[in-house]
């Protein structure tokens, strides 16, 4: 009966915790949903009991979590058949998908398995040795280790419980999505310690949390008051338009979707400086330096000039700069791309540097599988930034945003706003959307670069650079956003020591430890 209760309180954990995320979107409950896995693990009669139950929750976690990714069952990037043969290919591709699926989560309950045996190991005589350990442990295991088994994704963060809270929020400028994660873990464990010891012994752990959440938030106030970046404001424009069905009469006949027309003359007679489209405006492929496709048709490759004119004289006139999500073939690759055009032409083009697994290319661990992209990708390198009225533009295509290092690097290179052009429609699923939002509200505060976002069905925003909402489109209507904004200036904590938390975390864990005392 025991271990039965202990069972349920691990599984309803796992439960709390996935309703923190899209579609429940229940932030709150991230500062108790771990309390009841902490509790039966600090309590636990053997480090093989701890570690099944938290296997038991984490997958259960993640089965919830990750399960909105499997609704991109036909993602236009995957391989075109036809009939028969294309919907036996997709059945395929669906049910391996779900494999992919549930050997994540897998994957992932065994990484909080390895957290409860850490966890438990300092014993129940060392309540400030307990906390730290718990707290590291999950930074590296849960967190860290977790997301590189799972392609690098921050995917299911329990930081990302913070990105909607204005001033603790904030701790993402200092550390990182690590560094929230931290403090949610911190109280949790509080929490768990007090349930599960003596009330003489249990409050003084407890207190130095709170303690440490409230210099969170008064440190988050401060830095919310502080004057933005001096320089002058830029006005910027999100353009959001998608249709359930196109055909070739929507496009140009240099494969520009002229849906976005009437919309980009909107944002010009708004006197917009920048204007984002989304990725996938376009049909076929830009031959950027003149090399053909391998994978397109020919009559889906269009010259460089062919674009070059049209852009020409769409912002003729006017002083804005046009990014726009395209396919371009460079050096012999294909690219995902990010073009930058004025009335003088080509700007230069930003390529899509962490491309999305099953879709832009095919994990060499998974190669056996029927779960193959139609268009293989060449990875970009380099932040390859653009100047628009003395402000440097850096580039992020689609899921870029669920990694750090890209944006970091764009940073750190000197990037002033950071440009997001994405389409999520190919999942079905809302929660994805909704979660890259949540993610770019903490990305914005972690860079300290106002971000804006273009999505073909939504969610296109505009963040600042402390990560608050300036501007949002509803999603699936056609939508220009406006906004104007101040670039960033300087380095963050996070984008200067991107790695701290990290280091931090394994020399405390070892420190941490108990160590065996010979007889």
């Amino acid at each position: 009966m025991r271990f039965l209760l202990e069972m349920l309180a691990a599984a309803g954990s796992g439960l709390l915790l996935a309703f923190v995320f899209p579609p429940w979107n229940r932030p709150w409950l991230a500062w108790v949903g771990l309390a009841p896995l902490a509790a039966v693990v600090f309590s636990s009669r053997s480090g093989r009991r701890a570690f099944l139950l938290a296997l038991v929750s984490g997958t259960v976690f993640f089965l919830l979590t990750l399960h909105p990714l499997t609704s991109a069952a036909d993602w236009i990037g995957w391989a075109e058949r036809v009939s028969e043969e294309r919907a036996a290919l997709l059945t395929r591709q669906a049910e391996f998908l779900r494999l992919v699926w549930m050997t994540m989560a897998v994957i992932g309950g065994v990484c909080w398995g390895l957290w409860a045996l850490l966890a438990r190991a300092p014993g129940r005589s060392h309540p400030w040795r307990t906390l730290a350990v718990s707290v590291c442990a999950w930074v590296l295991i849960p967190e860290w280790l977790r997301m590189q088994l799972g392609f690098e994704s921050t995917w299911g963060a329990l930081g990302y419980a913070l990105a909607g809270h204005d001033a603790l929020r904030q701790l993402a400028a200092l550390g990182g999505v690590w560094l929230a994660s931290a403090l949610v873990v911190a109280v949790n464990v509080a929490l768990a310690w007090v349930v599960t010891r003596p009330p003489a012994r249990a409050w003084p752990m407890p207190s130095a949390v709170a303690a440490m959440a409230a210099a969170a938030w008064l440190g988050g106030c401060w830095a919310l008051a502080r004057p933005s970046a001096p320089g002058p404001a830029v006005t910027v424009a999100a353009l959001q338009f998608d249709k359930p069905l196109y055909t070739e009469a929507d496009y140009s006949p240099w494969g520009f979707d002229l849906s976005y027309l009437p919309l980009i003359r909107q944002a010009l007679e708004a006197d917009a400086d920048v204007i984002v489209l989304p990725e996938s405006v376009a049909v076929g492929t830009m031959l950027e330096d003149g090399s053909a496709s391998q994978q397109k048709p020919p009559a889906y490759q269009f010259p460089l000039d062919s674009w070059d004119r049209s852009m020409r004289a769409l912002l003729r006139g006017h002083d804005a700069v046009l990014a726009v999500g395209q396919d371009t073939v460079d050096a012999g690759g294909e690219r995902n791309t990010l073009s930058f055009w004025s009335a003088e032409g080509l700007l230069g083009t930003y390529h899509k540097r962490r491309l999305v697994p099953f879709s832009e290319y095919t994990p060499a661990s998974w190669r056996w599988g029927p779960l193959k992209g139609r268009k293989q990708y060449v990875r970009g390198r380099g932040s390859r930034l653009i100047d628009a009225h003395g402000t440097a533009l850096g580039g992020l295509l689609c899921q870029e945003i669920e990694y750090r290092r890209p944006m970091r690097a764009s940073v750190r290179d000197g990037a002033g706003i950071l440009i997001n052009a994405g389409n999520d429609a190919p999942f079905t699923d809302p929660a994805v959307r909704e979660l890259h939002h949540v993610m770019l509200r903490l990305a914005a505060a972690e860079a300290g670069r106002p971000i804006v976002r273009a999505m073909k069905s939504g969610i296109s925003a505009v963040y600042d650079a402390r990560g608050r909402v300036l501007a949002e489109a509803p999603p699936d209507s056609p939508a220009v956003l406006l906004a104007d904004v101040a670039p960033g200036a300087g380095m963050t904590g996070a984008v200067r020591f991107p790695d701290w938390v990290l280091w931090l975390s394994g020399v405390i864990l070892l420190a941490g430890l108990p160590r065996r005392q010979n007889s």
